[in-house]
């Protein structure tokens, strides 16, 4: 059984590298043939099922996220109150039952708020440049972005309402919520989240780069008045020249779009289509919505986890080739769509997979300090351990339930192993 589990789990590792090989072939080929891969793409855009499928990842993208985030809190929330329910002098939370259900009652309220007010800030005075009833990026009636939104909040509030039952009814009675440390899992989440978020704000506002969209805009806008709606470059300037009807010239990922003429736009947020020069506003490069269905991936923090003892099943596993699916579907429709370009796409996946490892390894790392610190000193816990010494250093491995875990790795330096060791201790325990 053992053997078929390591397996499983060298099959997924080379299934991820080839993966991520392949992602950065396709990034170096777009570095190079960018124009040509868009103009190839942009040609399925006129298929209205392509539309459909475009015009609903377009709007999923934008808030597929947050039901992830909801879920991670969700899990901290559970592990508060197990903990206060066990080791709490007050017994607050077992004397009154209905506080567990708080914090879901308080994230539903704040969604219904939220969902209310995007909606009226998304649709209410909605207008790109042709009027109310026109999307002028899917070249259709403004109600197919309505019944795509409205489809994807459904989505939203279906995965938010089983997230909320999960966690409440089904997490929250596991016996190795505190062994297996769930919440630092939820804690690397929100924090790759966050390291995602911070990569886009950084790298779209310092490159600016114009969609493809732009770079053919004089030939798109001929289109649409052939339908017969008219122009308004001052609600928003999608082409170039005094009017916005020109084409935008072409940047390569590489090629910051006027960094510091565009500068004073960074924290601007009204008028989005009139900042900036040569449609600055766009900041195509890298893709936002990669990085958000990245984010929303971020729970794979709780499904994996060798060093914990977790194994890799084949429910983990369909679970896993569903998300790279969903990933797959939410980048290539953008491109038909010519709101990104290829290199767009697989930075930020490849952004995305590197990050993976390196949030997990630093928590870990940082984490186990504070966890160790709190165990001996508060719950006047003590914390068995060994030492595996190797021909080139040494392991620092922790007991846990499910066996030993590694801590960290050590390479020997000038001082002997039995001074680092103790060194490494102090700083662990």
């Amino acid at each position: 059984m053992e053997l078929i589990v390591k397996k499983k789990l060298n099959a997924f590792r080379i299934i991820i590298l080839a993966f991520l090989i392949i992602t950065v072939l396709l990034f170096i080929i777009s570095s190079f043939f960018d124009w040509q891969i868009a103009v190839i793409f942009a040609k399925g855009f006129n298929n209205k099922v392509s539309k459909i499928w475009i015009i609903f990842m377009d709007e999923l993208g934008v808030y597929i996220f947050e039901p992830s985030v909801f879920v991670m809190f969700a899990i901290w929330w559970e592990t508060f109150v197990l903990y206060q329910k066990k080791y709490a002098k007050n017994e607050f939370f077992n004397k009154h039952a209905w506080a567990s259900y708080v914090f879901y009652i308080v994230c539903f309220i704040l969604s219904a708020v939220f969902i209310y007010v995007q909606t009226l800030e998304r649709f209410g005075n909605y207008d790109r440049g042709f009027g109310s009833s026109f999307d002028p990026k899917l070249l259709e009636s403004i109600s197919w972005r309505h019944w795509a939104y409205a489809v994807v909040r459904v989505i939203q509030v279906s995965l938010m309402l089983f997230g909320a039952y999960y966690c409440r009814y089904i997490f929250s009675k596991r016996k190795d919520v505190f062994t297996q440390e769930y919440w630092i899992d939820a804690l690397k989440g929100i924090i790759y989240m966050i390291v995602m978020s911070l990569m886009i704000l950084a790298v779209k506002w310092s490159f600016g780069r114009p969609f493809y969209y732009d770079n053919i805009f004089s030939s798109i806008l001929k289109e649409i008045e052939a339908l017969g709606y008219t122009y308004d470059q001052n609600v928003t300037k999608w082409g170039a020249g005094v009017d916005g009807r020109g084409d935008v010239p072409y940047f390569e990922w590489w090629q910051p779009n006027g960094f510091f003429e565009n500068m004073r736009y960074w924290f601007k947020r009204e008028n989005g289509g009139l900042q900036g020069e040569n449609a600055w506003w766009n900041r195509a490069f890298p893709s936002g919505h990669t990085a958000a269905t990245f984010s929303a991936l971020g729970l794979w923090f709780c499904f994996l986890g060798e060093h914990k003892g977790r194994k890799l099943t084949n429910k983990k596993i369909a679970v896993l080739v569903f998300s790279f699916l969903i990933l797959s579907s939410m980048k290539y429709p953008l491109m038909v769509f010519r709101f990104h370009w290829l290199s767009d796409l697989e930075f930020s996946t490849i952004f995305g997979l590197l990050m993976i490892p390196v949030v997990s390894i630093l928590v870990d790392r940082h984490a186990i300090y504070f966890i160790n610190l709190f165990k001996t000193k508060t719950l006047k816990q003590t914390i068995p351990g060994i030492v595996v010494e190797t021909k080139n250093g040494f392991y620092l491995c922790m007991y846990k339930e499910f066996g030993y875990q590694k801590i960290s790795y050590y390479v020997n330096s000038k001082k002997s192993t039995p001074e680092k060791i103790n060194k490494k201790m102090k700083n662990l325990i």
